[in-house]
């Protein structure tokens, strides 16, 4: 379980990763403000319920943030006092400075000097991560990890890399998958367990570890024909499923907008899949800037999720109109014959996008389509019933001129 969930985190945060090597530069939220040194102390408390700043002599000024930090931006470097949160997206990021709250960092590389003091938790993403200062537990999924001797995390840290040098000291409990582990034997020191998987055993020295020691072994699965063949029927049993509950929903639940379906592609094809890769294209990019708005975060999740859900059953979508095409053709205009085409078309496109390369641009028009479909449905509704209308009255006025 640990093996897969980190392995799992690790492809998904990484392909994460690369849209800061492309993001414009961005920034806000509240600027460090200057204040007054006016109590001077030899040492630095990390930890406090008040602004603490300190200063060599009582003209000097030091900057402090009282809110969250939210930066978008290719450099970050953080070498003041922040007490809330830090949301961090750049290629390279550096906390020199006393964190009171959490981070979330996605970047190309993430430095935590020694002088940092992170008093709640780090989530990072990104190639390379060193760490050299105080954190409380670490979140971290990355190409290379490196913790220094300096580094102190007080609590656990939960790590999935391809590559980790250790050499500091971990309070608690170490949760690992990695594919390389360097232990530093003279500075190295884990006070609580020690779990990690690798394809590789890794002698760990001796007194690094205080408590248990358990290793799993991550063996890669033979890919036979049988392994393939079993992939292959288990994606089509979930595109079947989902697609056969969607077509007897939209069928038989909502008989309406299943002709509406039939009428917009089959008149208004072209624009449909206009206004499908420009759903297609925008919707991420409305989502991104959403984000960063703060408010509009719900808005932006429930869209993403939205997204995602058209693009699963986009081929059952997109099936629902053929189908209804494909019976008019042949005369079999019952609700027993729509169902059975539709979920044949699902299995035919399904088949189609399993072709190399042909199979992706289907995908990517069933996807345009889907998108195309319902935002026609919703922002072209009074469009074609005008149109309806001006059908009717023509009709009427023909027969009346007949009389």
């Amino acid at each position: 379980m640990l093996k897969k969930s980190l392995s799992n985190l690790k492809k998904i945060i990484i392909i994460l990763a690369l849209i800061c090597l492309i993001i414009p530069n961005l920034s806000y939220g509240i600027e460090p403000r200057e204040l007054d040194s006016q109590n001077p102390d030899s040492g630095i408390m990390l930890i406090s319920e008040e602004p603490v700043t300190t200063s060599e002599n009582e003209n000097s000024t030091e900057k402090i943030v009282q809110s969250d930090l939210f930066f978008c931006q290719e450099t970050v470097d953080i070498n003041y006092d922040v007490f809330g949160n830090v949301f961090i997206i750049a290629q390279q990021a550096t906390i020199s400075g006393t964190v009171d709250g959490n981070v979330f960092a996605l970047a190309e590389t993430l430095n935590v000097k020694d002088t940092a003091y992170v008093s709640g938790d780090i989530f990072v993403c990104a190639d390379k991560v060193n760490i050299d200062g105080y954190i409380l537990n670490l979140y971290c999924a990355a190409n290379t990890l490196n913790i220094t001797k300096s580094a102190q995390i007080i609590k656990d840290i939960k790590v999935t890399c391809s590559t980790l040098n250790l050499s500091g000291t971990i309070n608690r409990d170490v949760f690992l998958a990695c594919e390389k582990l360097n232990i530093d034997g003279e500075t190295a020191k884990v006070l609580g367990d020690f779990e990690y998987t690798s394809s590789t055993v890794v002698a760990i020295p001796e007194n690094i570890v205080a408590g248990n020691v358990k290793f799993e072994l991550e063996e890669e699965e033979a890919i036979t024909t049988a392994v393939i063949v079993k992939s292959y029927l288990s994606r089509l049993i979930k595109t079947m499923v989902i697609s056969i509950i969607v077509i007897l929903a939209i069928i038989l639940g909502t008989p309406k907008f299943a002709n509406k379906t039939e009428e917009i592609l089959s008149k208004k094809a072209a624009p449909t899949l206009g206004f499908g890769v420009l759903a297609l294209l925008l919707i991420p990019i409305i989502c991104f800037i959403l984000i960063f708005t703060i408010i509009g975060i719900p808005a932006s999740l429930a869209l993403i999720a939205i997204y995602i859900f058209i693009a699963t059953i986009s081929s059952a979508i997109v099936s629902i109109p053929l189908g209804k095409i494909v019976c008019n053709k042949l005369n079999k205009n019952t609700n027993m014959a729509y169902i059975l085409v539709s979920i044949l078309l699902v299995l035919i496109l399904w088949i189609l996008e399993q072709i190399s390369i042909i199979g992706g641009i289907i995908s990517f028009f069933t996807f345009a389509f889907a998108l195309g479909i319902i935002v026609y449905a919703i922002f072209k509704r009074g469009t074609m019933k005008n149109n309806t209308n001006v059908v009717a009255q023509a009709e009427v006025t023909i027969e009346k001129d007949g009389e």
